[in-house]
């Protein structure tokens, strides 16, 4: 278990992370109903009630130590730019990686300029080293995302069948 501080803001290169917070769900309705985030996270259908879910998930998760998810935030505005989070705090195996960026502000390098603040934070705070990630083969974007960071794939895959249709997942490492 980590114990994560109880509001960091992490300034990256042009923008921020931060914490989860209530009034965010309203725009993560609006900002989840884009197919290509809801294909890519398998998500059928978001609704208020499933964004206040997952707020009030990523809080718990929070407390316990086990994961430190993330708005990536406009520093002046507030505009949600994406998610990012380390995961599988409370193993004794590297932390898990994932992010996303609203549909608006890709291809403006924000997942590399997040992860690289969110994995900045990870090593300096709390002496981690070894991350990893799991990425659909197909997903282009974030493999270049991934190998920009310093990511490789380590040969292994697995089906993730909590999705319908199952799908593969490539693993990657850092560190």
């Amino acid at each position: 278990m980590t114990d994560l501080p109880a509001d960091p803001r992490i300034a990256g290169d042009g923008l921020v992370l931060r914490r989860w917070q209530i009034a965010d769900i309203d725009p993560l309705v609006e900002i989840w109903q884009d197919p290509d985030l809801r294909r890519r996270f398998a998500i059928p259908a978001t609704t208020t009630p499933t964004i206040e879910v997952f707020v009030r998930d990523a809080g718990r998760s929070w407390t316990a130590g086990a994961a430190a998810w993330f708005a990536i935030v406009d520093p002046g505005t507030d505009e949600i730019l994406g998610g990012c989070d380390l995961s599988d705090l409370d193993t004794d195996g590297p932390a898990d990686v994932g992010y996303w960026v609203t549909a608006g502000h890709r291809g403006q390098h924000v997942a590399v300029r997040a992860v690289t603040a969110l994995l900045d934070w990870a090593r300096r705070d709390f002496g981690i080293e070894a991350f990893a990630l799991e990425l659909e083969p197909d997903n282009a974007a974030s493999i270049v995302v991934a190998t920009t960071l310093g990511f490789a794939p380590d040969g292994t895959e697995r089906m993730d069948r909590s999705t319908t249709p199952a799908r593969t997942l490539a693993r990657y490492r850092l560190g």
